[in-house]
């Protein structure tokens, strides 16, 4: 487990630039969808609730220009994690690679070819283990917790509930992909000593 973050660290620390920015269109994504509820709030009291027509145009303006922002950041956001997952994969390829070529002929030899692909996979399993990290963990926490915080301001009782709330959606999801990869590496093996 520790070289495990270990080299999660080492692969952060690569790509420190990218990973800043991917948190920095995070935090702006969060920001936006909080003016967004804001502006929700504000055109059902004003518009819907009061009856007052004149401030219709300046909240649709608005709500336009949070929706422009959030597909900007997101799609910023995409694209940044999306490169950084790929140079992983890439990287971790590579480096399977060069020992496979540089390891002696007697060693290869001796593998045969389902071995040779079930390690060729476990790169690619380690490159989705990182961009699940990736993904899950450091981009989406600093989100996570600017809500937190914002709806904590708000409301003391409604973060707490939000909190355990994600907590327990985020536990079932890891849950649920664990097994989910495990069932893919079961088949990927069947279909190895298949071959």
């Amino acid at each position: 487990m520790k070289k495990l973050f270990c080299i999660l660290y080492d692969t952060v620390k690569q790509y420190r630039s990218r990973y800043c920015a991917a948190i920095i269109v995070s935090i702006i994504y969060s920001v936006v969808t909080v003016i967004y509820t804001a502006l929700l709030q504000n055109f059902i009291d004003t518009v819907l609730v009061n009856r007052d027509f004149t401030q219709i145009v300046p909240i649709v303006l608005l709500f336009i220009g949070t929706a422009i922002i959030t597909v900007i950041s997101t799609v910023v956001r995409n694209v940044l994690i999306e490169s950084i997952n790929q140079n992983i994969l890439y990287e971790k390829r590579k480096l399977f690679l060069d020992r496979l070529f540089g390891a002696k002929y007697q060693s290869i030899r001796q593998w045969n070819a389902g071995e040779m692909l079930d390690r060729y996979h476990k790169v690619s399993v380690y490159a989705e283990i990182s961009d699940e990290f990736i993904n899950e963990f450091i981009v989406e926490l600093f989100s996570f917790l600017f809500i937190t915080c914002y709806i904590f301001y708000l409301n003391p009782i409604l973060a707490g509930i939000v909190f355990v709330g994600t907590i327990a959606t985020s536990a079932s999801q890891y849950f649920i992909s664990k097994k989910t990869k495990r069932y893919a590496t079961t088949k990927v093996s069947l279909e190895q000593s298949i071959a």
